[in-house]
């Protein structure tokens, strides 16, 4: 999965942007936010609300397969 296809597939699943950054929020009023900021080229898990994030190298944009887990990981949330 390229870029495009990620900011496509997030906009088709509900994620909201914001000045490049794209949000969805599950639980609400917990706290609980899946969010790809395509500014600092990051994604973001829910690790405040006890997400365990192992390894930080899958974060990024930087190799296709973080993009593909971040999509797997929306959809054990959903």
């Amino acid at each position: 999965m390229n870029t495009l296809e990620f900011k496509q597939f997030l906009a088709a699943s509900g994620f909201s942007e914001e000045r490049g950054v794209f949000t969805k929020h599950f639980a609400p009023g917990a706290g609980f936010d899946l969010k790809a900021d395509f500014n600092k080229q990051e994604l973001i898990y829910p690790e405040a609300a006890g997400f365990k994030v192992n390894e930080r190298q899958t974060c990024n944009f930087a190799a296709p397969e973080n993009l593909v887990v971040f999509e797997c990981v929306h959809r054990l949330f959903e």
